[in-house]
C-alpha cells in the first residue's frame, strides 16, 4: 500500500533521496526524469503535481508554500500522481547510511525512522526533545502576546 495515496497536510520528514541511491536505476533509466522534484531536484516523495502546469513536486515543498505553484500558476491544484506513486513503488534504494540494506520505496521512512541499524536513536531522541523544547518556548511566547 502507498504511503501517498492521498493528499492530507501531514508534514512528511524524509529527507531528500539522491538518483544516485537508487538500486535498480537500470529498470526506471527512461522515466528518471519524471521522478525528480522540480524544486530540489532530488527523487519525489509523496509527490503531488499541479493540475495546471503538470509538473510534480514533494508534498513537504507545496505543504511549506502554501499551496501555492513554484512554476507561478494562477490557480493551482494538487493532487497525487498514480502513475509516479506506481513508479516510485517499484524503485528500490541503497541505504543512504551505509547498513547494507536495500529498501522498497514504500518503506524509506520506516527504515530510517525504526529499522536502521546505523541511526543513533539516543541521537535522534535528544534531537527531538530540543524540537519539541522549542516548540514549547514559541507556543509559551505567543501565548504571551495574546493575554495582552
Amino acid at each position: 500500500m502507498n504511503r501517498c495515496n492521498t493528499y492530507s497536510n501531514f508534514q512528511v520528514n524524509l529527507s531528500p533521496i539522491s538518483p544516485d541511491d537508487i538500486y535498480n536505476k537500470n529498470s526506471s533509466e527512461n522515466i528518471l526524469h519524471l521522478l525528480i522534484c522540480q524544486i530540489c531536484l532530488q527523487i519525489l516523495n509523496c509527490p503531488v503535481q499541479c493540475d495546471e502546469c503538470n509538473q510534480c513536486f514533494w508534498k513537504s515543498w507545496i505543504i511549506k508554500y502554501e499551496n501555492l505553484c513554484p512554476y507561478w500558476c494562477k490557480r493551482p491544484n494538487f493532487k497525487g500522481n498514480k502513475f509516479v506513486n506506481n513508479v516510485l513503488s517499484t524503485l528500490k534504494f541503497k541505504c543512504k547510511n551505509g547498513c547494507g540494506k536495500i529498501i522498497v520505496y514504500d518503506d524509506l521512512e520506516k527504515h530510517y525512522d525504526e529499522d536502521c541499524d546505523k541511526v543513533d536513536f539516543k541521537k535522534k531522541y535528544q534531537d527531538l526533545k530540543k524540537i519539541i523544547e522549542n516548540q514549547k518556548k514559541y507556543v509559551e511566547n505567543k501565548k504571551f502576546y495574546w493575554e495582552y
